[in-house]
């Protein structure tokens, strides 16, 4: 009974690592946006429309980018913490002359803020403001 069990776990194990060198499954390919023709066929309304959405979406990436709106989970003298969904955190500095809003609100864990400042590379944000909601 043994042999057979040791068998079974070998022929088992051979299975799996043999697996593990297969070719994994090919890349799928981007598919491509579409996007309007440069030819003079398109309607001037849809082109200017496309332009109108065009400018409104780099303006809200801009502000998500410069502000945060989120709960503190974190907060120490010139560090902050925010959770702005589940499972996502945005990391904040704090400098001398950030105003806190109502003025001498000491910043808790669990208060909801939002947050106005400028943007890193990093993700982070250099905090100019920050208003107390909740």
């Amino acid at each position: 009974m043994n042999t057979r069990l040791a068998g079974f776990a070998l022929v088992f194990s051979l299975a799996l690592g043999t697996s593990a060198f297969a070719d994994p499954q090919p890349a799928a390919t981007p598919i491509p946006l579409p996007t309007l023709p440069a030819s003079k066929s398109v309607d001037p309304i849809v082109k200017y429309g496309a332009e109108v959405l065009q400018v409104l979406i780099q303006r809200q990436n801009q502000n998500a980018q410069n502000n945060a709106r989120g709960s503190v989970t974190y907060y120490r003298r010139f560090d902050l913490q925010i959770q702005t969904g589940n499972n996502s955190f945005r990391t904040v500095h704090l400098h001398q002359g950030t105003e806190i809003n109502p003025r001498g609100t000491t910043l808790q864990n669990g208060m909801t803020v939002q947050i106005n400042g400028q943007g890193q590379s990093d993700g982070s944000l250099n905090a100019n403001q920050i208003n107390v909601i909740q």
